[in-house]
C-alpha cells in the first residue's frame, strides 16, 4: 500500500513486540476502492473449456487500473501515479470482477497464488511468464504508458493465466482467445502478440510483482516498490530499542543513586 513507513513505525514496532513476525506469518492486508482506470482499452474474450464451462463473447476492460487504499496492515508502498495512497493494477482473472467504487479487503499474497479461488492459483511458472512479460515491456507499472500498451499488456496477462500450458500463448486462438474486431484501441492484439510471443523464459524479470487477492472475486497485479523490514530487521530494531531503553534506565539509575536523594512522601 502507498503509506509512508515513518506513518506507520511506533505502532509496527509495538506490533511487532507481541508478535513477532516469521516467514510462516499471515498474509498482510491492503482495503483498496477501485477509482477508475488510467490507459487502456476494451476487448472481447472467448474462453473454450476449461477451469467449468466455456465462456463466450464478453467484453472486458483491458486497462492498467487506478485504485486508493484506504487501510489494511501491509505497509509496502506499491508503484502508482505518485498521489498518496493510490496504485496501479492490473487484472489476473479474465472471469472474475471488480466494481468501481467497491472497498475489497485484499490480502498481499506471492503472484503465484493468484487466481486460487478460481483456478487454484496461476502457479509458479505462469508468475515468471508474467514477470518476464512486465520485465521485458514495463518494468516500472508506474511508468507511463498509452492505452495502445495497457491493453495489451492486460490482454497479455489474461493470456497467460488462462491459456492452458499445452497450447502456444496466442490471442488469436486456443483456449482463451479475442476478436479482432474489438480490438480497441486498435493494434493491442496485435502488441499483446508481440509480447506474448518474446517470452522465452531468458528474458528479464520485473521485480517486486504480487498479488492482491480477494477470495471470490478480481486478483489484482501489483508491484512492490519500498518493502517493509524483514523479520530479522525486525528483530535487530526491536532489539536495538531494547538496549536503548536499558541504557536510558541505568543512566537515570546513576544519576539518581548519589546521597542526599530526596524523596517524595508515598499518597
Amino acid at each position: 500500500m502507498v503509506k509512508s513507513l515513518k506513518a506507520v513505525a511506533a505502532g509496527a514496532i509495538i506490533a511487532a513486540t507481541m508478535a513477532l513476525p516469521s516467514t510462516g506469518a499471515l498474509a498482510t492486508t491492503v482495503i483498496a476502492t477501485l477509482e477508475g482506470s488510467d490507459a487502456g482499452g476494451t476487448v472481447t474474450r472467448h474462453i473454450a473449456s476449461g477451469f467449468g464451462s466455456s465462456s463466450s463473447g464478453i467484453n472486458l476492460a483491458a486497462e492498467r487500473f487506478d485504485l486508493l487504499a484506504t487501510g489494511g496492515t501491509d505497509v509496502q508502498d506499491l508503484a502508482g501515479p505518485g498521489a498518496v495512497d493510490e496504485f496501479f493494477a492490473f487484472c489476473v482473472e479474465p472471469r472474475e470482477y471488480i466494481y468501481q467504487g467497491q472497498s475489497v479487503t485484499y490480502a498481499m499474497s506471492p503472484l503465484a497464488s493468484a487466481a486460487m479461488s478460481s483456478i487454484g492459483g496461476i502457479g509458479t511458472v505462469k508468475a515468471d511468464q508474467i514477470a518476464e512479460l512486465f520485465g521485458r515491456f514495463q518494468s516500472n507499472l508506474a511508468a507511463p504508458m498509452s492505452n495502445v500498451q495497457a491493453s495489451a499488456l492486460q490482454i497479455a496477462v489474461w493470456e497467460i493465466t488462462r491459456e492452458f500450458s499445452t497450447n502456444a500463448l496466442s490471442v488469436y486462438n486456443g483456449n482463451v482467445f479475442y476478436d479482432v474486431g474489438s480490438d480497441n484501441p486498435g493494434g493491442a492484439l496485435s502488441l499483446a502478440q508481440t509480447y506474448l510471443s518474446a517470452i522465452n523464459g531468458s528474458g528479464p524479470r520485473a521485480q517486486g510483482l504480487r498479488a492482491l487477492t480477494s477470495e471470490g472475486g478480481q486478483d489484482l497485479l501489483v508491484q512492490v516498490v519500498s518493502a517493509a523490514p524483514e523479520p530479522g530487521t525486525w528483530l535487530m530494531m526491536i532489539g536495538g530499542f531494547g538496549m536503548i531503553g536499558g541504557i536510558a534506565r541505568r543512566k537515570r539509575n546513576m544519576g539518581s543513586s548519589g546521597l542526599g536523594r530526596a524523596f517524595a512522601p508515598a499518597k
